[in-house]
């Protein structure tokens, strides 16, 4: 029996912040506006249309969210935090009624005291971070619920594409069935969960930028678009135990177990 021994070894990104204010600092974009407008409908969904007293927003990016949570009525007041100071100034262009505080903070820590909000939005984030768990602690710390959703970018040849998924900052892969450990082992409560492919809208606008992208290249396009759209028919027509294989997102609401998870 052959072993083969593999030694890595570990890159830390000193400032994130800087990383990521490149995202923002063109402003809002079509994409994240139209991705969000489904992110809320999701919130909504899964939360059978419960109406928070407070929602903090953590990794808000540019407030496409929050806007959309404010037009939905989701939150009486909204509060966010995120590391990116130009995503921070884009929030504050949109003048969002109901926001009540928007703070810069350090991709970990949120500055607030235990139970402070009803609700937690979390969307799209988790997999960015580097040291998921340290960050569900401090969500948990601070709120009674909370709705995160996932990308499930999985595959089984996930680790062939590794530039790809790192040209996005996703350093972390889930499935729903992965996400749901990694919340049941820190002491989340699941109530309800979702999962969901890509609206049409959404589905347009990407189909718009691979054909963009691949326009040197016809014929990979095409097969891209064959695969994409084999993909959309047949998720649809799964059974709905079934469509934990492979959704586009995956969200969950939950709250804070009364009970720590003892581990040993």
């Amino acid at each position: 029996m052959q072993i083969v021994l593999y030694f890595c070894t570990m890159k830390t990104h000193e400032n994130l912040a800087t990383v990521y204010d490149a995202q923002y600092a063109t402003g809002a974009s079509l994409w994240r506006e139209t991705g969000a407008k489904y992110k809320a409908l999701n919130i909504q969904q899964v939360t059978n249309g419960r109406k928070f007293a407070q929602i903090l927003e953590v990794g808000a990016g540019d407030g496409a969210v929050l806007a959309n949570l404010e037009r939905l009525g989701i939150a009486t007041s909204l509060s966010a935090v995120e590391i990116s100071s130009s995503g921070v100034q884009t929030i504050q262009q949109r003048k969002l009624l109901t926001l009540q505080d928007l703070q810069l903070f350090d991709g970990y820590k949120l500055p607030y005291p235990d139970q402070s909000f009803e609700a937690v939005v979390c969307t799209h984030v988790i997999e960015h971070v580097e040291h998921p768990r340290l960050l569900l602690r401090e969500i948990k710390r601070v709120s009674k619920y909370q709705i995160f959703e996932v990308p499930i970018d999985f595959s089984w040849q996930v680790d062939k594409k590794i530039a790809h998924f790192l040209g996005y900052g996703h350093i972390n892969i889930f499935t729903p069935t992965t996400f749901r450990f990694l919340l049941l082992s820190e002491g989340f409560e699941i109530l309800q969960d979702l999962r969901t492919i890509n609206a049409y809208e959404v589905w347009r606008l990407e189909v718009g930028i691979q054909k963009e992208k691949m326009k040197q290249t016809p014929l990979r396009y095409y097969a891209w678009y064959a695969m994409r759209t084999l993909k959309r028919w047949a998720w649809s027509a799964l059974p709905a135990r079934q469509r934990d294989k492979k959704p586009n997102a995956y969200t969950v609401f939950c709250q804070a177990s009364k009970e720590n998870i003892k581990i040993f």
